[in-house]
């Protein structure tokens, strides 16, 4: 009998990404997944965060966040890239500042 357990389709060792087929229990659908290792990533904006001065305003061509590029499809997927006001909401909320550069609101 054939086993349904995730399968890997392609590693990249420069995307650092990985897909995976994974079929669903039935085995009549499956689905597509790819994970991507941003440690490093996540480690640098750390590092920026803390070293950032605090009493400086945000301003004109400021990068604010590095996005690993499986979030930011994630994220183009859902229409938030493509509007400001989204962008902001989704950098502003707690549970992403792990991509922000430094703290303080957009």
């Amino acid at each position: 009998m054939n086993e349904m357990r995730p399968r890997l389709l392609s590693s990249d060792p420069y995307t650092m990404t990985k897909e995976w087929f994974v079929p669903s229990v039935d085995g009549k659908e499956f689905t597509i997944v790819t994970e991507q290792f941003a440690d490093p990533l996540l480690a640098h904006n750390y590092e920026l965060r803390k070293e950032a001065d605090t009493h400086t305003r945000w301003g004109e061509g400021q990068l604010v966040a590095s996005l690993p590029p499986t979030v930011w499809m994630d994220l183009w997927r859902k229409g938030i890239i493509q509007s400001e006001t989204a962008l902001k909401k989704w950098l502003n909320a707690a549970e992403n500042v792990v991509f922000r550069r430094r703290f303080g609101r957009v």
